[in-house]
């Protein structure tokens, strides 16, 4: 039986984690050993160069966070949304 990474409590503490913009839109993803914060390129490119910065602030905080879980995570940029 698989045991999935992305818990109750991972998503509950990434929903606790406050969004810089209200329109960025992330998904965590699943692979084997490892969870992955996504963001898509059509949404990133609705962001200026400066807010850039601080979006990444945020997807490597969601990193961290997921990782203080025991879970290696890793971030992605993917095409799409």
């Amino acid at each position: 039986m698989y045991m999935t990474l992305y818990s109750d409590d991972i998503a509950k503490a990434i929903r606790q984690v406050k969004v810089p913009y209200p329109n960025l839109k992330i998904s965590i993803v699943e692979y084997p050993g490892m969870l992955s914060v996504r963001i898509y390129e059509s949404n990133l490119s609705d962001f200026s160069s400066a807010q850039h910065i601080t979006i990444m602030e945020y997807l490597n905080m969601v990193k961290k966070l997921v990782e203080t879980f025991g879970v290696k995570c890793d971030l992605e940029v993917a095409e799409g949304i």
